[in-house]
């Protein structure tokens, strides 16, 4: 029995919010997946450059589902990594890190009145700020001033 990537696929197609993609376009991300042999198992893409945006994943298989290689995608695949893919950008995991992310969390909430409520979207900003210097404001990336950090 073949495992059905395209019913999960289509599944998975209205998982990532508009916001979270939105967070994922910039270049500090995308460097990552570049190029075909930077791509990983369970990887995801938007592929963008069709009418309706297409939900794009590497299988177990070696197969690549959706349309990777058309002519129109060139620059038009945005990476949308998982949980764990940005958890492991942050470099060695250690037991302070998880302290360090809830301490992170629990400021984010009291100074913006507001707490990111998907897992994806706030790992990515603790990614973020931690090794960019940057603050998602809700619609790009924010150089943090010196004034912002104390």
């Amino acid at each position: 029995m073949k495992f059905p990537y395209k019913t999960i696929i289509a599944s998975l197609q209205g998982f990532f919010r508009p916001e979270y993609i939105r967070m994922c376009q910039y270049k500090e991300i995308q460097s990552f997946r570049q190029k075909e042999e930077d791509w990983e198992l369970g990887d995801f893409f938007l592929h963008t450059g069709h009418r309706e945006p297409l939900l794009l994943v590497i299988s177990s298989d070696g197969l690549k589902y959706g349309d990777m290689g058309c002519s129109c995608c060139k620059g038009k695949r945005i990476w949308l990594p998982r949980i764990d893919q940005t958890i492991s950008l942050l470099g060695d995991f250690e037991n302070n890190t998880l302290m360090e992310f809830s301490k992170w969390y629990i400021r984010e909430a009291d100074l913006s009145g507001k707490i990111l409520l998907y897992p994806e979207e706030f790992w990515l900003a603790f990614y973020m700020e931690r090794k960019h210097n940057v603050k998602w404001n809700g619609r790009k990336w924010l150089q943090i001033t010196a004034k912002q950090l104390k």
